[in-house]
């Protein structure tokens, strides 16, 4: 029952004092972004409150033997299946594993913990709760990156390399389908919970990644509304 390699286990040891874990997910052809990922978060002084969800039984294997706090997700054991090829941008294998992050975002919500989901092709420069402080507040709404490019802040340049050509406007952050699904906090609340079953719901019956789904739940689906940098999300 105490386990160290599964889920219960994990959040038990690695939730902050008010029940933040900060979460990735990966299938078996993603474990050296894996490895790779974990390198940058200790670089950055993070060492714990990190858990893993295995979205197949082969990564889950290999992480117990690397000794990641890893578990393996409800939806790998439901499927049964690995998903090798799912390295591939756009394959169906890809698509596949990217619904099973938000599945088990929700698994993780419905034990009463608030995530923090970073996929792991993204770098961190600071320590992602110094950076994210702001929005890791209980019950508090969800908060997402936008893909929209940014362009007005008089403190930084926002053009990333001279090969680039300047901006001179822009999407509104919560514009259609900008919402990006590869970095959020989702406090734990029953609204949270309702907004990511609803999601999972979609995701299920599409033939898109999970990505577009957010957007459909959170914005785009009435009785939800979109804003300019902001979504109002009402259950159906």
């Amino acid at each position: 029952d105490h386990w160290r390699y599964q889920i219960d286990e994990q959040l038990r040891q690695h939730a902050t004092p008010d029940g933040f874990v900060f979460m990735t997910g990966v299938n078996f052809a993603y474990r050296e972004h894996l490895r790779n990922f974990k390198c940058t978060l200790e670089r950055v002084g993070m060492n714990d409150h990190f858990v893993v969800a295995a979205l197949d039984s082969e990564v889950y294997k290999w992480g117990v033997l690397q000794g990641f706090p890893i578990y393996l997700a409800e939806s790998a054991k439901q499927a049964g299946a690995v998903f090798r090829l799912g390295s591939e941008f756009g394959s169906p294998g890809f698509v596949s594993v990217t619904k099973y992050k938000s599945l088990a975002v929700l698994e993780v919500l419905k034990k009463s913990y608030s995530v923090i989901w970073c996929d792991v092709d993204i770098s961190w420069f600071v320590h992602p709760f110094d950076a994210l402080a702001g929005y890791m507040k209980p019950n508090s709404g969800l908060a997402i990156q936008s893909n929209a490019p940014y362009i007005d802040n008089p403190n930084y340049i926002a053009q990333p390399h001279k090969t680039v050509a300047a901006l001179n406007q822009t999407d509104a952050p919560a514009a259609y389908r900008r919402l990006n699904s590869g970095l959020y906090v989702a406090p734990h609340s029953p609204l949270m919970i309702s907004a990511f079953s609803e999601i999972v719901e979609h995701g299920a019956q599409s033939k898109l990644t999970e990505q577009p789904s957010f957007d459909e739940i959170l914005c785009h689906r009435r009785p939800s509304e979109r804003g300019h940098s902001h979504c109002t999300y009402r259950p159906r």
